[in-house]
């Protein structure tokens, strides 16, 4: 018999004898004794994070949510339910510092909406999961990642493209060469390198036809 197939509770016993010879059978006597069967509450079992990947960069422009996704978090404790927590923060602690909790309750992914005026840009966030059984046991990811969100060809972060995302290109391909960060931001024709296509294309956006940018693939 499993002991992962009873619940908590009492429980009386009997025994069966059965003969090799005839197959006959007699039944132990009844008796009072019993014993109680309680599960030792513990905390969910290890899991981890799967996806994004760790030190991401991600373009959030035309992208109106993200996934997250994690290794579900087993219990020990038949009949237990488990929620997860999530947290993202500039701080690789987390959750010091969270700027987002949310709370996926038994789905061990979670699609978060982005917004350029609301999402972190620029700077390295970090996530992680905890896992938090019906007992309020928990258990974080064994690890957590980074990830930099940024908005193409929005240079200093601020969630729109204009002049000041001009100046900082020309600043950048003219006058420092201090790298924007992350460098990917400033590729605004998409075609992987820095240079005067990039600055055309934003001043072609800004002073003439205002074309969309396309997410760069």
């Amino acid at each position: 018999m499993l002991i992962d197939d009873l619940t908590e509770g009492t429980y009386y016993w009997r025994v069966t004898a059965t003969g090799d010879l005839h197959g006959f059978e007699r039944l132990s006597m009844p008796t009072s004794s019993s014993f109680n069967l309680i599960y030792g509450l513990v905390e969910p079992e290890e899991f981890d994070l799967l996806l994004p990947g760790d030190t991401v960069l991600i373009d959030i422009y035309g992208i109106s949510d993200l996934l997250f996704g994690w290794e579900d978090a087993v219990s020990v404790i038949p009949g237990d339910t488990i929620k997860y927590l999530f947290y993202l923060g500039p701080d690789p602690d987390v959750p010091i510092g969270a700027v987002i909790i949310d709370s996926t309750y038994d789905e061990s992914q979670l699609t978060m909406q982005v917004d350029s005026a609301t999402t972190p840009l620029g700077e390295w966030e970090y996530w992680r999961v905890n896992a938090v059984n019906k007992y309020d046991l928990n258990r974080w990811s064994t690890s957590s990642r980074s990830v930099m969100f940024y908005n193409l060809c929005d240079l200093n972060h601020d969630g729109v493209r204009d002049i000041a995302d001009l100046t900082n290109l020309i600043v950048f391909l003219f006058i420092t060469y201090e790298e924007p960060v992350p460098l990917e931001v400033a590729n605004c024709d998409c075609e992987g390198t820095i240079d005067v296509g990039d600055l055309t294309r934003l001043i072609v956006y800004l002073f003439i036809d205002y074309e969309p940018f396309e997410p760069c693939e």
